[in-house]
């Protein structure tokens, strides 16, 4: 999925090596880092490694605000594994952060929309959220994800105690002609 989207607000467009900067501001702050599980303090090189593998993924989307032509987030289905340990062609797993000057603005769900709207019917989309980022869940229900499930589990980058997190599973429908 090579293509660029467009909302009322915003472009979705894959990411490229010059959003470096604006990629290391975003996974770098302590309210995104935290709920992603991401180091305190990485490095500039684990950040383009980071950044690199995004780059890769044919899914990835930077969230770019129209109207200042900035970097404001990132969004990247990534593969899920079967029980066996391949990629499952029928099911993703995504991942979604927003710099939290734009929280409470609707733009996740706008982008997510657009997204999940690209993708082919009968695909799964798993994702999950830390229990106490309101926020993010709110996103995923009002996009019609279903919970499955809550559980408790050990986030790297934090500390090691397990901390709740909901499971959730939207599947695609096919568009209507």
């Amino acid at each position: 999925m090579t293509a660029v989207f467009r909302t009322t607000r915003l472009i979705l467009r894959p990411l490229v090596e010059s959003d470096l900067a604006a990629y290391q501001r975003l996974v770098t702050q302590p309210e995104i880092a935290k709920p992603a599980g991401a180091a305190a303090h990485p490095s500039t090189m684990e950040v383009a490694q980071w950044l690199q593998a995004d780059r890769r993924n044919p899914y990835s989307r930077a969230i770019v605000a129209k109207q200042s032509n900035q970097l404001i987030g990132v969004i990247v289905f990534y593969d899920r594994v079967t029980a066996e340990g391949q990629p499952d062609p029928l099911a993703v797993d995504l991942g979604y952060l927003l710099d939290p000057a734009y929280w409470g603005s609707g733009l996740m769900t706008e982008a997510l929309q657009a997204l999940l709207a690209g993708l082919p019917g009968g695909i799964q989309v798993w994702a999950t959220s830390l229990v106490e980022n309101q926020r993010s869940r709110r996103v995923l229900e009002k996009l019609g994800f279903q919970t499955l499930d809550e559980h408790f589990m050990a986030i790297s980058g934090m500390s090691l105690t397990p901390v709740p997190q909901a499971l959730y599973r939207l599947v695609t429908t096919e568009p209507t002609k």
